[in-house]
């Protein structure tokens, strides 16, 4: 097969992978199903992940479908020059570091929002809210606001930020 094409493949079926990863994060976090996004990216991939729910539940099955993609994808890239445990593994390792990203995003954009735009009514902002709000009040139980400022945001991108680094290192010890 042709070089060009099995790349190209490759980034679709990733790409694929990584709207599993945030139908994942969605369901993780219960946002929100009457969102427009929301209901859109559900309609759009329940056909690929139905499937595996259907055998292991919602999140176990979602998790396993984009874990499928992703190590697909590596497949392709690599070849045979992996192991396909190691495949297996790093794939796995990459979802977590995905998800552990896309929250960290939606930090930050919440932040930010919350400064630039509180409470506006687009269905995206609402969701990058609704994701922010849901990491953030774990830390917010803990760490009240002092003096009016709340400093769970940065605890919060403090601890995705060492996961990450987390998950890098063992990739990087396992691989």
């Amino acid at each position: 097969m042709n070089t060009n094409l099995i790349n190209l493949l490759s980034i679709l079926i990733s790409s694929i992978s990584y709207a599993l990863v945030i139908l994942l994060v969605f369901r993780l976090l219960r946002v929100n199903y009457y969102n427009p996004i929301v209901k859109s990216l559900v309609k759009i991939l329940n056909p690929l992940s139905i499937a595996f729910t259907s055998l292991m539940g919602g999140l176990l099955g979602v998790f396993a479908a984009a874990l499928l993609f992703k190590f697909l994808s590596f497949y392709m890239i690599t070849g045979s020059t992996y192991e396909l445990y190691d495949l297996f593994v790093y794939a796995a390792l990459n979802i977590l570091s995905s998800i552990s990203q896309i929250l960290l995003f939606a930090v930050i954009g919440g932040v930010i929002l919350s400064w630039v735009s509180p409470g506006n009514p687009h269905p995206l902002l609402q969701l990058i809210e609704e994701i922010s709000n849901k990491i953030m009040n774990p830390i917010r139980n803990y760490i009240p606001a002092m003096g009016g400022l709340d400093f769970s945001p940065l605890f919060v991108l403090i601890l995705l930020n060492q996961v990450d680094i987390l998950l890098g290192q063992i990739a990087r010890v396992l691989l």
